[in-house]
């Protein structure tokens, strides 16, 4: 049986142990953790097809590679759709045995072959054994270098099933959760390198790249990378990917309609100004809305004010230059009507204010930094212990309390989100015409702060909070640029024969983005024509296609902040739907 740690997580490094693991389960239980687990393991070593690129020029060597690859990705694909779509295993059992043709035409198998091919037999095969799947398993870790780290990653998905989730929701997670190996990063960087474009591996490459972060098309399109018919597969490598291709262009042009967006959440809140187009700080909404004790917040907001200034008035800039400029940014945030608090913000501000307390702590006992008198030191201690009951009397607190609480990134995910976030804040300085140059300082000043603190879940969570919701309008924006596009709304006279175009419909088709963008209140489908005139009107001052431009050149960089967390899929998917409008008709 698998070895356990002290924390009682399985571990295993031998075929044997996760053989005893899978058939001590219940045995319809067992069948389908085998199937995801088996499954997933042979994706894991797909970029291994590397290794057998031809190092000549002979034509020979290039097609036996050729058939190798797409015989990996095609017994992949029907292992990974029984995984994923457990009720099409009857309809794939005629595609086991193409992918063991396949494997005849590809020449000597590698270790990523033998894992697709023992994958995908033993996913179809009703009467397979958990010797079946252990060995699909074991053919894996075939090569030396990917051993530890397959065996390392089979343990983590046999402790997902451990704490009990489903080989279902197993099967449609992220390749590697505790991020994709060296080794695996620079085989398939070669492997991609080494397919030909013209013969139209981009299909499998996209396909293996949404297996990496744990995102699926609808079912209709995964199926089609399992199903290639015979005759396709039959006129050659580039015949098949040509038809996959077809066949996806087809399915995804039945409707255009882009994916569903999310509404703004924890941190800061922003919105598309009319007048300059870019991206601003959203008006702090009504403290009436239901969630706000406005009775607490009356009686402590007074309170909170003096000590703010007491603390600010008795702090050394020269002395303490980070704990006063935590100060001063809570001291701007609060000192206000109460109306005018963005309470979203002064979360923020509070955590930071928090942390810096800490660290001048920590710097005075090590003699770096002088000692607070005794005003501040008071002032400080006071204003910390009413900071937490004044912001949770507020719907915005209880919110970003919740998701911080929530927050749960493995270190390397954290330290690459925030490297991101880092770069995005640089990003925004440099389009002021997209975002605005107050957001961009505000979303700075947050990304910026120190990688250390006493409560990383709060400051971490805080961060991405800001980051999704200026995600969320950018996408917004540039969706509403396509939408007008696809519509025939972008010429330089849109209102010009109004009655001959699809007005309507089209600003019924962008409601979802122009309500979380800020541009919209009220329903749509009420509109008059002359509503309907006004609106477009307005939305005509503000050039999206910035939005849809600042989207599809920063791809890379808004899908590294996204990560592979499912609360985050959203954003894939619009980056995916903009890439498919973006292309130019065949």
């Amino acid at each position: 049986m698998a070895s356990e740690s002290k924390s009682g997580a399985l571990n295993f490094s031998t075929r044997k142990e996760l053989q005893d693991w899978l058939e001590s389960l219940p045995p319809e239980q067992g069948r389908w953790v085998a199937v995801a687990i088996a499954a997933r393991t042979a994706l894991r070593v797909v970029p291994l097809v590397a290794t057998d690129v031809p190092r000549g020029n002979d034509e020979d060597s290039k097609l036996r590679f050729q058939n190798l690859a797409f015989a990996v990705f095609f017994a992949n694909a029907v292992a990974w759709a029984v995984a994923q779509y457990p009720t099409q295993r009857n309809e794939l059992e005629a595609y086991r045995y193409a992918a063991r043709a396949d494997a005849t035409t590809a020449g000597p198998a590698s270790a990523a072959a033998i894992a697709a091919y023992a994958a995908a037999d033993a996913a179809i095969d009703n009467m397979a054994r958990a010797d079946d799947y252990s060995y699909a398993v074991a053919s894996a870790t075939d090569a030396a270098d990917a051993a530890s780290d397959i065996w390392a990653a089979v343990s983590r998905d046999a402790n997902f099933i451990a704490s009990g989730e489903t080989a279902h929701t197993l099967a449609s997670q992220p390749l590697w959760p505790n991020g994709v190996p060296e080794w695996a990063e620079e085989y398939w960087k070669l492997l991609q390198e080494a397919l030909p474009r013209e013969d139209k591996w981009q299909v499998w490459i996209d396909w293996y790249n949404r297996r990496l972060v744990g995102l699926a098309d609808p079912e209709e399109i995964e199926l089609l990378f399992a199903t290639v018919p015979y005759k396709e597969r039959d006129k050659g490598r580039a015949a098949a990917n040509r038809w996959i291709g077809e066949r996806l262009e087809e399915l995804q042009r039945k409707d255009s309609s882009p994916p569903e967006t999310p509404r703004q959440g924890p941190g800061p809140h922003v919105e598309i100004d009319e007048e300059t187009g870019a991206i601003v700080p959203a008006k702090p909404e009504s403290l009436n809305v239901e969630g706000n004790n406005v009775a607490r917040l009356n009686a402590q907001h007074p309170q909170i004010v003096r000590l703010a200034g007491e603390l600010l008035a008795n702090l050394g800039q020269n002395e303490q230059p980070e704990l006063f400029a935590a100060a001063k940014n809570y001291f701007g945030g609060v000192n206000r009507d109460l109306s005018q608090i963005d309470f979203e913000r002064l979360w923020g501000e509070g955590v930071y204010l928090e942390e810096a307390a800490v660290a001048a702590e920590r710097d005075i006992k090590n003699r770096m930094r002088e000692p607070l008198n005794d005003a501040a030191l008071t002032a400080l201690n006071a204003l910390l212990r009413i900071h937490g009951p004044f912001i949770l009397a507020t719907r915005a607190g209880l919110q970003n309390l919740a998701f911080a609480n929530a927050y749960d990134l493995r270190s390397e995910e954290e330290k690459e989100q925030r490297a991101a976030a880092l770069e995005l804040a640089q990003e925004f300085k440099a389009n002021s015409d997209v975002v605005s140059p107050e957001t961009a300082a505000s979303f700075a000043h947050f990304a910026e702060q120190p990688e250390s603190t006493p409560h990383p879940e709060r400051s971490g969570a805080f961060r991405m909070g800001m980051a999704r919701n200026i995600a969320i309008v950018i996408t917004a924006g540039a969706t509403i640029g396509a939408i007008i596009v696809e519509i025939g709304l972008e010429t330089g006279n849109p209102v010009a024969g109004l009655a001959a175009l699809p007005l309507i419909e089209g600003l019924k088709k962008s409601k979802p983005f122009l309500d979380v963008a800020g541009l919209v209140a009220g329903e749509l489908d009420k509109l008059s024509e002359a509503d309907a005139r006004a609106l477009l009107e307005r939305l005509n001052k503000i050039p999206f296609d910035r939005y849809r431009r600042f989207v599809l050149d920063h791809e890379a960089l808004l899908r590294r902040l996204a990560g592979a967390q499912k609360q985050s899929h959203w954003l894939h998917e619009h980056l995916d739907w903009l890439k498919r409008m973006n292309e130019p008709p065949q």
